[in-house]
């Protein structure tokens, strides 16, 4: 999403509160497809298979480009074991009619090389907000963990009085007491493998 009253440019991530935080900020804002990296908004060049398909000829994504030196840039991560089994919930409920078992799942995932993810190329949320040279390009990453503490921020830093952070399809489900009832040690190798930037770049807990 860009807003060019309030000079913005959120890089959405699926399954982390993208849906709250774009309907939140659509009143000040021009909505363009999630599935947009940051390196793709900085350079205007979609390279991901969603991205290609959806966004070729987008010139929201050329307004993204054009604008990024200028604009504040942000994105939200979220614990790597939290994102793999909502991502779970999610596509398992939407593509796979609920015929897959987390264990199965997660080694699709492991055995196609996580092409199974998304139609987008998925290294872990870092990869979606980092350059070539695996340097974070957006100028704040906040965290669903602390989402309203990081949208106070996102709202002083733009100016976004009065606009609450709304709750569309948004809660913690896979926390740690989903995380404990799912995972055994392999779902967490597996994770571990995917996600391996994340852990190192944010922190998160292994």
């Amino acid at each position: 999403m860009i807003s060019h009253s309030n000079k913005f440019i959120f890089v959405c991530n699926m399954r982390v509160a993208s849906q709250s935080i774009s309907k939140s900020l659509s009143p000040i804002s021009i909505y363009a497809d999630n599935h947009i990296t940051a390196k793709e908004a900085k350079t205007g060049i979609p390279t991901s298979p969603a991205s290609i398909r959806l966004c070729s000829s987008d010139h929201i994504l050329q307004q993204k480009s054009s604008h990024w030196e200028d604009y504040f840039t942000f994105a939200f991560v979220r614990d790597p074991y939290s994102h793999f089994l909502s991502t779970f919930f999610y596509l398992n409920k939407h593509r796979y009619k609920d015929t897959m078992t987390f264990s199965e799942y997660a080694k699709l995932q492991e055995s196609t090389n996580y092409s199974s993810m998304s139609d987008w190329d998925f290294k872990g949320l870092f990869d979606r907000i980092s350059d070539d040279d695996g340097k974070v390009i957006v100028d704040f990453v906040g965290r669903m963990e602390n989402m309203e503490k990081d949208w106070r921020y996102i709202s002083e830093k733009c100016s976004l009085d009065g606009i609450e952070l709304q709750h569309i399809n948004y809660s913690m489900k896979g926390g740690i007491d989903d995380i404990n009832r799912y995972y055994t040690s392999k779902e967490k190798e597996i994770v571990r493998k995917l996600y391996h930037r994340d852990f190192e770049e944010f922190g998160y807990d292994r």
